[in-house]
C-alpha cells in the first residue's frame, strides 16, 4: 500500500534516547524510505543507536553535526524525497510512535482521500477541537487549521509549491506557520478524529491544581523552548491575524494560559521569565534562526 502512494518518511533526532528505534520501528514498514536527520552536536552523537536506527533497513541518515532546527531538517528530508519522485513525506518526532494497525488504516484513509489534490496535509487526530473549521464530506476527518508535524502526512507538492517550511523559525511553530500558510494558498488541511499518535510533549510533571486540588500532569518546558514559543507566536500574530482573526485570538488565550501554568506550576521561573522576554526582543529586532 505504501509503495503505491509513493511516500517517504521524515524523523528528526535531536540527542535521542535507546527508545527511537523502537519508535521507528513502528512505522518503518508502511513507508518506502525513512530520511533520518541527525541535528545532535557531532561530539555527543550516540553511534550505537544510529547503528540499531541504521540496521532497521530502509534509513538515509543525514549527519549535520550541529542543531541546525525541526524547519531545516524537515527541508533537507523533503527536498531529496520529492527529487527522488515521492508524493508525500510522513513526518515523525523522534519520540512518537504509532500503533500497527492505526498506522494502516490511516495510510489507507489518506490513499483514498488523496484523491483530491487539494489536500496537502493529514494530521493523526493531535489537534484541538478549537481550530476545526468543518466536518469533510462526512468522514471521520476534519477541515482544519493545523495540527502538530509528528505523525502528519504532507503533500510534497505543496511543499514546493508554497516554498517549504519556514526554517527561520528553527522551533517551535513551523507547523502551524505552515499549515496556515497552506490555507492561504488555497490547500486544505485534514486531521482524523480516529487516529491516534503515541507522541511526548516536553517533560511530564505531576501537579495540584491551586483552586481545585485536583491532580493533574502538565508539560514543562526549558527557558531556551520558552524563547522560543514566545518568538515565533509573535511572528504568527504579525503574519497571519488578518486571514485567521479567531485563531489569532485562541493562540493568544492559550499562550497566556500556558505562561500563567509556567508561573503558577513549574521550576526556574525567573529564568524562563528572562527567556520570554528575550523572545520578545529579538522578535522586536527581527533576529530568527537558532
Amino acid at each position: 500500500m505504501a509503495s503505491s502512494m509513493d511516500i517517504a518518511g521524515v524523523v528528526i533526532l535531536y540527542k535521542p534516547d535507546n527508545i527511537v528505534a523502537e519508535n521507528i520501528a513502528s512505522y518503518i514498514n508502511e513507508i518506502d524510505i525513512l530520511y533520518v536527520v541527525d541535528n545532535t552536536p557531532k561530539k555527543v552523537i550516540n553511534f550505537t543507536i544510529v547503528k540499531e536506527i541504521v540496521d532497521l533497513g530502509k534509513i538515509k541518515y543525514i549527519q549535520n553535526n550541529e542543531n541546525l532546527g525541526v524547519a531545516y531538517g524537515l527541508n533537507q528530508a523533503a527536498e531529496r524525497a520529492f527529487e527522488c519522485g515521492y508524493d508525500y513525506l510522513l513526518t515523525m518526532d523522534q519520540d512518537s510512535s504509532f500503533n500497527i494497525d492505526s498506522i494502516r488504516e490511516y495510510f489507507e484513509e489518506i490513499k483514498t482521500l488523496s484523491v483530491n489534490k487539494n489536500i496537502a496535509y493529514f494530521s493523526t487526530s493531535e489537534f484541538k477541537n478549537d481550530f476545526i473549521i468543518e466536518e469533510y464530506e462526512l468522514t471521520e476527518w476534519k477541515k482544519i487549521y493545523f495540527s502538530i508535524t509528528s505523525g502528519s502526512v504532507v503533500s510534497l507538492k505543496w511543499w514546493n509549491k508554497i516554498g517549504g517550511f519556514n526554517d527561520k523559525l528553527f522551533i517551535d511553530e513551523v507547523d502551524h506557520e505552515f499549515c496556515l500558510r497552506l490555507l492561504l494558498n488555497g490547500a486544505i488541511v485534514l486531521g482524523s478524529v480516529k487516529h491516534n499518535l503515541e507522541h511526548n510533549l516536553g517533560t511530564n510533571k505531576a501537579i495540584v491544581r491551586r483552586r481545585t486540588r485536583e491532580k493533574d500532569n502538565i508539560s514543562v518546558y526549558s527557558g531556551i523552548r520558552y524563547y522560543y514559543m514566545m518568538r515565533n507566536f509573535l511572528f504568527i500574530v504579525a503574519n497571519y491575524k488578518t486571514h485567521f482573526p479567531e485563531v489569532i485570538k485562541k493562540r493568544t488565550n492559550f499562550m497566556k494560559r500556558k505562561i500563567k501554568r509556567m508561573f503558577l506550576y513549574e521550576d526556574r521561573k525567573a529564568v524562563k521569565f528572562f527567556y520570554l522576554i528575550l523572545g520578545i526582543i529579538h522578535y522586536g529586532f527581527g533576529r530568527f534562526g537558532k
